[in-house]
């Protein structure tokens, strides 16, 4: 694919499989109270306001990098029905993920984003729909700021994961699978190698919890609902969709008598 000519050097690039049954939130439907329905919805739900929080940045080009590669016309049937809520005049690139794990598809995203003219690029999930746009504007804050270094953002999440990652046209995409990055390990742990070995700098986010198992469910519903009453949501991004399907699914969270962190999933009838 040819190299731009629209006159962007930054964009957001949204890293997602298609919410379907069985393909995605996998560890999340393990829960006795989520079917594999109900993580694709909750998934399809993420994906809307992590569309919306990213067109709120105020960037002008998003990138979609989806999985698998049949489902372009969904994803822009999802864009196309948000037009409505976020800025008409933002460009949206779709790009089909290719490769046999994680690491391969990540590679073939990014490769496929710097070979249309981007030269920086915040990477997300699309399992973060809480989270302050802000947070996107520091990241490409940090990768352009005059300190004649090389640099990676990081935003860490749980457990030695990652919820996003910044880098610029220096990042070789190939380093995803010379270094196993998401596949070899602790994500953190295996950037932090990558970075010390070739002299890059990493600036961290704050960490936050992406939504993977039901443990993470608990902590956004309870979240969320304490959102809701909110006036000042200043520092983050209210989750209109996934709140939506979460009340759909009647899905709250009790705690176990006696014990003061023993939280867990409640569903109400149907």
């Amino acid at each position: 694919m040819p190299k731009n000519n629209e006159g962007f050097h930054e964009t957001i690039v949204i890293f997602v499989k298609a919410p379907e049954p069985g393909l995605v939130k996998t560890r999340l439907a393990r829960s006795p109270y989520i079917t594999e329905s109900d993580a694709a919805k909750i998934a399809e739900g993420m994906l809307r306001d992590t569309i919306i929080l990213s067109a709120n940045s105020g960037i002008d080009s998003i990138c979609v990098g989806f999985f698998p590669s049949d489902k372009e016309d969904y994803f822009r049937a999802i864009i196309d029905s948000l037009r409505d809520l976020i800025n008409k005049s933002i460009n949206f690139h779709l790009f089909p993920q290719s490769g046999n794990d994680f690491d391969e598809r990540f590679e073939s995203i990014v490769k496929k984003v710097l070979n249309y003219g981007f030269d920086q690029m915040v990477i997300l999930g699309a399992d973060l729909p809480y989270m302050d746009p802000k947070l996107i504007n520091l990241a490409f804050s940090e990768l352009s700021a005059k300190d004649c270094v090389r640099k990676i953002v990081i935003g860490p999440a749980r457990e030695g994961g990652i919820y996003l990652v910044g880098i610029t046209e220096d990042f070789d995409p190939e380093w995803f699978t010379k270094y196993n990055l998401f596949r070899g390990g602790i994500e953190l742990s295996q950037f932090g190698m990558l970075c010390k070995e070739n002299n890059i700098d990493i600036a961290l986010l704050p960490p936050l919890t992406d939504i993977d198992i039901e443990e993470d469910l608990v902590s956004m519903i309870s979240f969320i609902e304490v959102m809701s009453y909110s006036s000042n949501l200043a520092h983050y991004h209210f989750p209109y969709f996934t709140s939506h399907v979460l009340k759909k699914l009647k899905l709250s969270v009790e705690q176990l008598p006696g014990e003061t962190r023993k939280r867990y999933l409640k569903r109400g009838n149907n």
